[in-house]
């Protein structure tokens, strides 16, 4: 057992001591929260446009407009235009 406390109070020091450790982890967190968060965003744009798209083809939305320009108004509502697709 005094081994086991040994180590324990070992590691309080070093945490307590150590916020380079803390602030780290709560970068590192933030970064994914933040990546993780872009990406759904990101999904649920493309899932909205390919609902947008289905309804263009089913002949029961803007049946006026091509495919293409639905894609276009629908991309450019979201902010989704890339400058690769132009």
């Amino acid at each position: 057992h005094k081994s086991r406390v040994r180590k324990s109070k070992e590691y309080n020091v070093l945490f307590d001591k150590d916020t380079i450790v803390d602030d780290l982890i709560t970068q590192l967190t933030e970064k994914n929260q933040t990546q993780e968060n872009q990406d759904k965003t990101a999904k649920g744009k493309e899932e909205i446009l390919a609902t947008f798209v289905e309804l263009h083809r089913s002949g029961s939305f803007c049946a006026h407009l091509s495919e293409q320009e639905i894609i276009y108004f629908v991309k450019k509502k979201l902010n989704m235009e890339s400058n690769k697709n132009g």
